[in-house]
């Protein structure tokens, strides 16, 4: 969560009368914004009197999407927490989202500080021992909560196919005109590699974290102690919890964590996720576009080129 986001200029009377008419102790502690993502803002809650308690973290939806996913997580969280060696997000309550669509949830705050990437390379926490075991264990865990009962408390299916189907013929008529022919043809290969292979959809679906990034994974010194923002979560390949950690770590780490839960690092997987991450780039221009986020979406075509670029000097433009 680190895309900035502005908050309206009264969000601190609007967010102290929603807590208010929940939980009034509440209403009167500190709060100062934490950041920011696509789909919600989170603020952190400070009890009053500064005890020195355990903080409370407020997730406001910015859009529908984000509204769906934290009514998802207030269903599945509770059950999912048992299943988890880590802890999770907790919610406290739910309420009417002063600030957007559907309702914000709170909770006390996960052990853990989230660090960016940079600050994971920086302390050298790829090559420690406990946080590629800790992720391990996570991602076995969360692949092995019950699908059915997944899809009982609501949780949505995954269709990559149509989603990035989707995606592509958004992107011929949107980005693809914008781009250097060169560019575009590494983009459309991409996109229509993946699609028409079939061994990209041959999987067991099962409920995924969708969103496992190294800031979401909280540390503490030098060990990974909780696992935040389930707001993605879906019934969907299991691969896709790999995808981020893929851009944010490189293939040596990817190869070490298939070796601590015993699963093999195939040329169909690294084919996926290496596809995977050039879609994430090009959805987030998508994103942007969609939603005037001029900003947004510059950042996101910058890193799109960079990628494209890349690979057409690679000489496998179609790495998916």
């Amino acid at each position: 969560m680190n895309w900035n986001a502005a908050l309206p200029d009264d969000w601190e009377s609007r967010v102290r009368s929603a807590l208010a008419s929940v939980r009034d102790d509440l209403a009167h502690g500190a709060l100062r914004p934490l950041g920011a993502g696509m789909e919600s803002v989170a603020l952190r809650l400070d009890a009053p009197g500064g005890d020195g308690g355990t903080p409370f973290v407020l997730r406001f939806p910015r859009n529908e999407d984000g509204a769906e996913g934290i009514a998802c997580e207030a269903a599945l969280l509770p059950e999912l927490a048992g299943h988890l060696p880590l802890p999770i997000p907790q919610f406290a309550f739910t309420a009417p989202n002063p600030l957007g669509p559907g309702k914000f949830c709170c909770y006390p705050a996960v052990p853990g500080e989230s660090l960016p990437e940079e600050e994971w390379h920086r302390r050298g926490l790829l090559d420690e021992p406990a946080p590629i075991r800790r992720v391990a264990a996570l991602i076995d865990a969360i692949h092995a909560f019950p699908t059915g009962r997944a899809r009982e408390l609501g949780v949505p299916e995954w269709d990559p196919r149509a989603e990035f189907g989707e995606s592509l013929a958004l992107l011929r008529a949107e980005v693809v005109p914008a781009l250097p022919s060169g560019e575009s043809r590494v983009l459309l290969a991409a996109f229509e590699t993946y699609l028409g292979d079939d061994s990209c959809f041959d999987y067991e679906p099962v409920l995924i974290h969708a969103d496992i990034s190294l800031d979401h994974l909280l540390v503490t010194g030098t060990d990974v102690t909780g696992l935040i923002d389930f707001g993605d979560t879906a019934i969907g390949d299991p691969d896709y919890d790999l995808c981020y950690l893929w851009s944010e770590t490189g293939p040596a780490f990817i190869r070490r964590l298939q070796e601590l839960r015993g699963v093999p690092f195939t040329d169909g997987l690294e084919r996926k996720l290496r596809f995977w991450e050039l879609a994430d780039a090009a959805e987030d221009v998508l994103h942007g576009i969609e939603h005037g986020l001029s900003e947004f979406r510059d950042q996101s075509l910058a890193l799109l080129r960079g990628l494209l670029a890349e690979r057409a000097s690679s000489g496998r433009p179609d790495e998916s």
